[in-house]
């Protein structure tokens, strides 16, 4: 970030709550190779999360997917997690604001760490199924050994090392804090119960609540 971009009452700072917004919205945009153009995929995320600091990512794509060729170790990686967004009219506000966007994103970058092996993306999957499942889904990758045998050879599975993460939170904190709350709850009406209280959180933060 600038210091002029984005503005300070936008910017996410703790790591705790930008490491909680990637497990929120693991599904991530995926962006490699310094070629034009370069190649983006929306690819889900796990990350590793120690001392409250994401500390690694890992992942995984078909190996028929171009983008597969430049996931080597040691090369370049960006990313986004987007959470929910929403075109703020200026009547949702008292009057004399114009209309703007809101939004919820963490952005950053670093290299490919390590190319799982074979027992390592095994792994990695039903760990993965397990977490993005949840409460929601009985269902557990064990469950279908055969279809998962024949799959897992076409999966090249990896770990991106972050060197540095960032947010930005746009609930209309420059217009100061009624608007700020009318846009956050705006935008939680769009999302479920655990999201509307990152919302919170994350309002509370950025206006120096907490």
């Amino acid at each position: 970030m600038s210091d002029r971009y984005p503005l300070p009452q936008f910017r996410i700072s703790k790591k705790s709550t930008l490491a909680r917004i990637i497990e929120c919205y693991p599904l991530a945009t995926v962006i490699t190779g310094s070629s034009q153009p370069p190649r983006i995929s929306l690819l889900p995320l796990v990350p590793t999360i120690e001392d409250d600091e994401v500390v690694l990512l890992t992942g995984h794509l078909d190996r028929n997917n171009p983008q597969a060729v430049g996931m080597a170790v040691g090369n370049d990686v960006s990313f986004v997690f987007r959470g929910p967004d929403a075109y703020a009219s200026p009547d949702l506000y008292p009057k004399g604001h114009l209309p703007g966007w809101l939004y919820l994103m963490v952005h950053g970058h670093g290299t490919i760490s390590r190319i799982l092996d074979r027992e390592q993306t095994l792994a990695m999957l039903a760990s993965a199924t397990d977490i993005f499942g949840s409460s929601r889904q009985q269902y557990r990758l064990s469950q279908s050994p055969k279809a998962v045998d024949h799959s897992v050879g076409g999966i090249l599975a990896f770990s991106i090392k972050p060197l540095e993460i960032s947010g930005i939170a746009k609930f209309a904190q420059d217009k100061g804090k009624t608007c700020a709350d009318v846009a956050t709850r705006y935008l939680q009406t769009r999302v479920n119960d655990r999201e509307e209280s990152l919302l919170a959180r994350i309002l509370g933060e950025t206006l120096g609540d907490s």
